[in-house]
């Protein structure tokens, strides 16, 4: 009937355990509810970390996700040439980047309240 490969059946196994795991920690009752949530870390205002991740991803849905294996070989056959790949590794390095600028600048203000305090 459907023909799953063993990675997409694992991929979502994978998936259904993480969020159920999360689930279960936002909602056990327990006396240290905050160690449950640094474990979980799920959270409004960090779901703009995935916000690279769903860019690249609709940059590769129309020729790679919403084909079949066919056109996805193909897209395999070419795939240093493609722009979406070219747009992906010039996109990842600026993220990288971005990031990297963030932690030296927190870096920064850690070492200057250190300096502050002591």
């Amino acid at each position: 009937m459907y023909d799953f490969p063993t990675l997409s059946i694992l991929t979502l196994f994978i998936l259904f355990i993480s969020v159920f795991f999360a689930v279960f920690l936002f909602t056990v009752k327990t006396k240290n509810r905050l160690s449950n949530f640094l474990i979980a870390s799920y959270r409004y205002e960090h779901l703009f970390h995935l916000t690279p991740f769903l860019i690249v991803t609709a940059i590769f849905f129309p020729n790679f996700y919403s084909t079949n294996n066919l056109g996805q070989l193909a897209f395999y056959d070419n795939f240093l040439n493609n722009p979406e790949t070219r747009f992906s590794s010039i996109f990842g390095f600026g993220v990288v980047f971005f990031y990297l600028t963030l932690i030296f600048m927190e870096l920064a203000k850690y070492k200057q309240i250190l300096l502050e305090n002591y």
